[in-house]
Order: C-alpha cells, then structure tokens, then sequence
C-alpha cells in the first residue's frame, strides 16, 4: 500500500494548487529558479515544481535587544537596553539582502548603541532623547538598502553598575585533604 501512497503523493506534486497571500504579508515568487516577481496580498496559482514562494509579515513589529554592558568615554561603567519598532516595507529586500534581517538588525543595533554610549560622557547620557535619536539616525544608517523602515527607538534602561571581570589563563584546581 505504501508504493500507491507514494504515486499518489508524486502525481500530486504536478498539480497546481492555489496560494494564499494574506493582507498583512508580502513576499516573491520564484520561477524556475531565477524569475522573481513581488507578491502583495491575494490570491496565486503555484506550480510545485516550478514555483516557490517566500512570504513575511509586514505589520508593524518590536525587537529587543540584549543588555550591553558599555563603558562611557569618562570610565563609567553603564548598562543599557534598547528596543526598536520597524516594519518591513520592501519583501523582496528583506528576504534578499540579507540572511535573517531580524538577528542582523539585533547586531547591528548593538554595535551602533555601543559605539554612542562609549563615546559620550556620564553626564551626557542623561538626556534620553538625544540618545534616542542618535542610535535611531546610527540603525537606519546602518540598515539601508534592507527593506525595513525603522519606527521608534526606545532606550528602557540605562543606568551605572559595577562590573567585575575575571580572566585568567590558569585553571585552578582543588586537591582535596585527605585526614
């Protein structure tokens, strides 16, 4: 019975089916490997063998980053946490451009609040909407060309911490006493 399951199944890989695209996606369907066109919502013919369609959410969405440990230009020691809101508005840049612009855009956020922060005094920290605007102008600088428009920086948390790091390049052991 298995071998008619499997005609069954290879027949049906030839038949077209339809495809949906929902209002708040938008995606690209491949040809043959090399013919691209944009898909914006509703409703497609896909060939199994012929087509491929790569589909994504274009609503409004937040991402956020990881707590940076960062040390300011005065050596203070400061943490801080950002998050953004983006949407994608260009499906086919976003699903071409890069690999995963959701882990790319989290880097490339952390390395623009790094670069700020450690730039700038304690004191000037303190103004929380100039911090907001300058990582906002550093992400869209940063990510052109992706497919994505950057809404809102938020900044939840900054705030002084000390940090202690230990390194070293022995490894200790415990030799236990013996009685």
């Amino acid at each position: 019975m298995t071998w008619l399951s499997q005609l069954i199944e290879l027949l049906f890989c030839w038949v077209p089916r339809p495809y949906y695209v929902n209002p708040d996606e938008a995606g690209v369907r491949i040809t043959l490997g090399k013919y691209v066109k944009d898909t914006v919502p509703g409703w497609y013919i896909e060939w199994p063998l012929i087509h491929g369609f790569y589909v994504m959410s274009t609503a409004i969405d937040g991402k956020r980053f990881a707590i940076q440990s960062v040390t300011t230009k005065d050596n203070v020691d400061m943490t801080v946490r950002g998050s953004a809101l983006y949407r994608v508005t260009n499906a086919r840049k976003a699903i071409f451009e890069t690999n995963n612009f959701d882990d790319a855009f989290e880097i490339i956020a952390g390395g623009v609040i790094e670069t700020f922060v450690s730039g700038k005094t304690c004191e000037e920290l303190s103004d929380r909407e100039a911090l907001k605007t300058e990582i906002m102008k550093g992400l869209r600088k940063e990510a052109e060309g992706w497919g994505i428009r950057l809404m809102r920086v938020y900044i939840p948390d900054i705030g002084r911490v000390r940090n202690i790091r230990i390194m070293s390049d022995t490894i200790k052991t415990v030799v236990p006493v013996e009685e």
